[in-house]
């Protein structure tokens, strides 16, 4: 009898082994699904007393890439939706 005990014992810990296992893959996949390459940013246009500008042309350079992209200020308001990385 004490070798089916050591036996079960083995088993019980290696099947403990991979579910663990198997659980830290799950969350290493979950955060490479997190990461994305695109972003927005919202900003504001003022002039040197504080007043919004109105119909500014605006510019976001990726340093990394060199790729621009322009917006037109809205109100004083800048919006860019899906800036790529």
């Amino acid at each position: 009898m004490p070798v089916l005990k050591f036996a079960t014992l083995l088993e019980s810990r290696l099947l403990a082994f991979a579910c663990l296992s198997i659980f830290i893959a799950f969350l290493s996949v979950l955060n490479m699904v997190a990461q994305t390459t695109s972003g927005s940013f919202v900003g504001r246009v003022t002039d040197s007393r504080g007043l919004s500008v109105v119909a500014a042309e605006v510019e976001v350079l990726n340093e990394g890439t060199g790729a621009r992209t322009s917006v037109q200020t809205s109100a004083g308001r800048a919006n860019w939706n899906s800036a790529r990385a």
